[in-house]
C-alpha cells in the first residue's frame, strides 16, 4: 500500500460533472453489454467514489483503490458500503482484491508518468 499520495482537491464524494455527463453514460451503456455471471467491477483510480456508488447503484459489486488519500477518505465515509481503499496499480491487486470480469479506470491516464 502506497503510503500518502497525490491531493486532487476533492471537496465531497459526488461525482463530478465531467464523469457524470460525458463518460457515465457510455460506460453504463458498456455496462448494459456485459454478460457475465458475476457483475463485479474493479474501478482503478477510483478518486472520491462518485462513480463506483454510481455503478454499485445499478447492481454492481464495486471495489476499487486510489493513490490519493483524501479521495479515499471521502469515499469511505460516504459510501462504507463500497470496498475503496488507497493504493494503486503497482499494487498486488489481484493478490489482494481478487480477479474481475470489469476494469474501469476513468480520469486516471493524465495522471501517470
Amino acid at each position: 500500500m502506497n503510503e500518502g499520495g497525490p491531493d486532487y482537491g476533492w471537496t465531497d464524494a459526488k461525482t463530478v460533472p465531467f464523469s457524470r455527463d460525458l463518460l457515465l453514460p457510455k460506460v453504463f451503456r458498456f455496462l448494459d453489454t456485459v454478460e457475465v455471471q458475476k457483475r463485479r467491477l474493479f474501478d482503478l483510480g477510483c478518486g472520491n467514489g462518485g462513480p463506483a456508488a454510481d455503478i454499485a447503484a445499478r447492481g454492481w459489486e464495486v471495489h476499487g483503490v486510489d493513490i490519493g488519500p483524501d479521495g479515499i477518505k471521502l469515499a469511505q465515509a460516504a459510501y462504507p458500503g463500497l470496498d475503496l481503499r488507497q493504493g494503486s496499480a503497482y499494487d498486488d491487486l489481484a493478490k489482494e482484491f481478487g480477479r474481475f470480469p470489469v476494469v474501469m479506470s476513468l480520469e486516471v491516464v493524465e495522471h501517470l508518468f
